[in-house]
């Protein structure tokens, strides 16, 4: 019998989901198709949505090369009927030839979901790309809180793995979750609704090593009052009783927001979503992170790369924000000119733009 050494099988044990019994597998996969399956977020949602295509007849297996690379293991689960509907395909009786049927169904033409911005880039300019504006973006959303690495050290330091002499521990978790905050949301933006507990993972992914304390909780609404000083002010926001309703409000706009939104709409979006998230501060601590990362949904989901606040443009931006705060506790109506914002998100939005077209001029000068 024919051996497919490229193949990599593992059945390590059964496991119960929903209530029905599941097995694990293992496959290798080439550097590409890692980085495509990357854009979906999760190995196991790439293997159901192959596996859904196929049995709806909408993938043809494709035979495989055998100057394939191999360099990554997939991971993935399966179900008994599954695997049933993929053996008698396959027209075998051993998994063996059910994975070597899902590599090449792997190998097929099925248009995985990416970032717009990163279309009819090269794999290589995208991933520049990518990491370019992971970099910026971390930087300048850490720094506006006081985060002193500079952009050459953050890139440094998600580039390199490595640690700056001289910094905290603490800027180099903060460095670390905004940029693993970042790869959550590529992975989520295009879900049909964002929910209370995705916020909840996104805020335990950015809060790295936070010190512990069952009345300042990561990855839940706060349980104490917060508030801010602006200059010699103190504002106080809206009390944890009135969070959870005035969230649920928040996520009910952020969830009838068209799919597809115009430049002008996606600025909209973003300055709201964002000016209303900073307004509740419904965590307590991480909220000017969670805003910029989170108003940037909308924004990806209409094919717009990410809008970024120039840290050196920290003090302009948060006398801005200074301006905005909740009527009251019942609903999201805030004092503030929402235009004066959009104007200026409009201009900072030209940084990462700016980016964007610099890796598609080389991708064009590539093309000649």
């Amino acid at each position: 019998m024919e051996k497919d050494s490229s193949i990599s099988y593992i059945d390590v044990d059964q496991v119960k989901k929903n209530g029905k019994r599941m097995k694990r597998y293992s496959l290798k996969v080439s550097e590409s198709m890692y980085e495509a399956i990357k854009e979906l977020g999760s190995q196991q949602k790439f293997i159901d949505l192959v596996i859904r295509k196929f049995l709806e007849g909408k993938l043809v297996p494709k035979t495989l090369e055998k100057s394939t690379a191999l360099s990554h293991q997939l991971s993935f689960k399966l179900e008994d009927d599954q695997i049933s509907s993929l053996l008698t395909r396959a027209d075998k009786a051993e998994s063996r030839w059910m994975l070597k049927l899902l590599r090449q169904l792997l190998n097929s033409e099925l248009k995985v979901p990416q970032l717009n911005f990163l279309e009819d880039l090269d794999h290589d300019l995208a991933a520049i790309l990518k990491n370019r504006i992971r970099d910026e973006w971390t930087h300048d959303s850490t720094s506006i809180e006081g985060n002193t690495l500079s952009l050459g050290e953050t890139s440094f330091i998600l580039n390199e793995g490595l640690t700056v002499s001289g910094k905290s521990l603490r800027e180099h978790d903060e460095i670390a979750g905004h940029a693993r905050a970042i790869e959550l949301v590529y992975s989520i933006y295009r879900d049909e609704k964002l929910s209370e507990d995705k916020i909840f993972d996104l805020h335990r992914a950015m809060m790295i090593n936070p010190d512990f304390d069952v009345q300042k909780p990561v990855g839940a609404w706060k349980r104490e009052e917060n508030g801010a000083y602006w200059g010699r002010e103190y504002m106080l926001y809206p009390s944890p009783l009135a969070t959870p309703n005035l969230m649920e409000i928040w996520l009910k706009e952020f969830n009838a927001l068209p799919r597809k939104l115009d430049l002008q709409q996606a600025i909209l979006a973003y300055s709201r979503l964002h000016i209303l998230f900073a307004c509740v501060h419904p965590f307590y601590d991480g909220n000017g992170r969670m805003a910029r990362l989170l108003a940037n949904i909308p924004v990806l989901r209409s094919g717009y790369p990410p809008i970024t606040i120039d840290s050196a443009h920290r003090y302009d931006y948060l006398q801005m924000m200074r301006q905005y705060k909740l009527i009251d506790e019942g609903s999201l109506e805030f004092t503030g000119d929402l235009n004066d914002f959009q104007d200026f998100v409009y201009q900072q939005w030209k940084k990462t733009i700016d980016i964007v077209e610099e890796v598609r001029a080389l991708q064009q000068e590539r093309n000649k």
